[in-house]
């Protein structure tokens, strides 16, 4: 799960239990999906996305980080993905179809 200063849920205890400041925000922010957003519904990027980040689908549920990810373009983020795999020699060959 990621963090944004000053934003949380509650804190876990020296033996590991989880002590929440309110619940139901709690699960309400761990349930948020990006099916209930109808862009992402018929969104073609949904499959590698998978609906980006839960914290900004809490605070917008009609956001979509696919298409504006660290300013580039959703298929040069592909790109470099797949290049930085075969720099790391993580793939050895690559076929596309």
């Amino acid at each position: 799960m990621c963090a944004e200063k000053g934003f949380n849920f509650g804190s876990i205890g020296k033996a590991g239990k989880l002590f929440l400041k309110n619940e139901s925000e709690f699960y309400k922010f761990r349930s948020t999906s990006a099916l209930d957003n109808e862009n992402c519904k018929t969104c073609n990027r949904l499959p590698l996305c998978l609906g980006g980040c839960y914290l900004k689908r809490y605070k917008d549920k009609n956001v979509c980080v696919a298409k504006h990810k660290i300013g580039k373009d959703f298929w040069d983020i592909i790109r470099l993905e797949i290049y930085s795999d075969i720099k790391r020699n993580l793939v050895k060959e690559l076929n596309i179809i």
